[in-house]
């Protein structure tokens, strides 16, 4: 299998060589060098940078998805297996954020219906 310049990965990934270069200072991807000391990746960096840009998409720290990733060695993608255990995991994580979401939204409409300006006898701004 080929290996993809930083510009190469750059461009299919949509994402910039300076965002690669941070990823791997992070240990979420890894390159080879090779004789002039330029950056080469595999092209299975494509799948797990495509993983980590839909972690972020969803709102998932870099923290968060290199601890996903983490028991992986960084130079290749999940397995199917992987990702599906993976992704497991963010559905609670989105279902739970959803639920807390539809909380807030519902208790922000009862607060704009109350009218009240008593903080103090008002159930929701006085929690």
């Amino acid at each position: 299998m080929g290996s993809l310049s930083i510009a190469d990965v750059a461009a299919q990934s949509g994402l910039a060589p300076s965002a690669l270069r941070y990823y791997e200072s992070l240990g979420l991807i890894s390159a080879q060098r090779d004789s002039l000391g330029h950056r080469c990746y595999s092209r299975l960096m494509l799948r797990r940078l495509g993983l980590i840009r839909l972690g972020r998409s969803l709102g998932l720290s870099l923290q968060h998805i290199g601890g996903e990733l983490g028991h992986l060695p960084p130079h290749r993608a999940p397995t199917r297996a992987e990702w599906r255990e993976i992704s497991t995991r963010w559905d609670s994580l989105l279902r739970n954020e959803i639920a807390a979401l539809t909380t807030a939204r519902k208790s922000l409409s009862e607060c704009t219906e109350c009218g009240c300006l008593k903080p103090t006898s008002c159930t929701l701004l006085a929690a």
